[in-house]
């Protein structure tokens, strides 16, 4: 497992109640490795809201591949929202812990670092300008997505 995905899955693992993210582009594989965290945390309870850019469609075709009882998971527990732009990726769970990431100078596909901060006051701020984003959203309707993925590749198998 690389650093980034360990990193990520003990996060998963400590959560409690809430996670609010908006991830860098480069985590579609990440996600991949992070379901079975993000499956137990909503058996736990937790409400997650994930916040990506239309870039970051291609999850529907990756989550369209797990099995009945994860798929329903992720259908109930997973709320996702399409932004356009925005200048910042960062993580908070719990109210009380804010996850950083540091794009690469070079290459924004790509995080330089990942900071990990307890701080109840810089999760207040960071989660208003979450709602902020989240309140101007497009809704992605994970469901509908999943639904026409499949039948995307039933008529390329007829074809």
């Amino acid at each position: 497992m690389v650093r980034r995905e360990y990193f990520a899955v003990s996060t998963y693992g400590e959560v409690k109640k809430s996670v609010c993210i908006i991830p860098p582009v480069f985590g579609i594989p990440v996600v991949f490795h992070l379901l079975p965290e993000i499956t137990k945390a909503i058996d736990r309870g937790v409400r997650i809201r994930l916040m990506v850019s239309p870039r970051f469609v291609a999850l529907s075709s990756m989550l369209s591949n797990q099995e009945g009882e994860t798929l329903e998971k992720l259908q109930r527990g997973l709320d996702i929202r399409l932004v356009q732009n925005f200048n910042s990726c960062f993580g908070i769970t719990d109210d009380s812990v804010v996850v950083l990431f540091q794009p690469h100078p070079a290459d924004r596909d790509r995080v330089l670092s990942v900071v990990k901060i307890r701080d109840s006051g810089l999760a207040k701020n960071l989660n208003e300008e979450f709602e902020l984003l989240w309140s101007t959203g497009e809704e992605f309707d994970l469901q509908k997505e999943l639904k026409e993925t499949q039948s995307q590749r039933k008529r390329n198998l007829k074809n």
